[in-house]
């Protein structure tokens, strides 16, 4: 019982520093810098959509090396399905979308990004099978 009397004495002492702290802190989780969006490509038959992110200041201070860092998500529009997130790369010089996907599958973003295995759409929104380059 001492222990905590001499905690509160000390917590009584301080608390004008304690309360700055507090505020602090808080302020500093509720701006913390998240990765947020540059740029959305969307395919030329609206079917998929890239989302291109600068990455968050924890992503960033592990990637300093590169110029414009970044990393994209792609997701199906209609049923918004996530097909996956890159890695963190160098979009330096450019960062555009090549969309490819009714004749392979890929979608290629900058030098860097490529997205396998996307299956392509047709017009009335039905999903087809992705190509096999080994069967042809």
């Amino acid at each position: 019982m001492n222990d905590l009397q001499t905690v509160l004495k000390i917590v009584a002492k301080h608390k004008g520093k304690l309360l700055t702290i507090s505020v602090l802190v808080g302020l500093a989780v509720y701006f913390y810098p998240r990765a947020h969006v540059e740029y959305v490509s969307v395919s030329p038959d609206r079917t998929y959509r890239i989302e291109m992110y600068y990455p968050s200041l924890f992503q960033w201070l592990l990637n300093r090396d590169k110029q414009d860092a970044g990393f994209v998500r792609l997701y199906r529009n209609f049923d918004n399905q996530y097909f996956g997130e890159s890695e963190v790369v160098d979009f330096f010089g450019g960062a555009q979308t090549m969309w490819m996907m009714d004749i392979s599958g890929r979608v290629r973003v900058g030098r860097d990004v490529v997205f396998e295995g996307v299956p392509p759409v047709t017009a009335a929104g039905e999903v087809m099978k992705v190509p096999n380059p080994a069967a042809q």
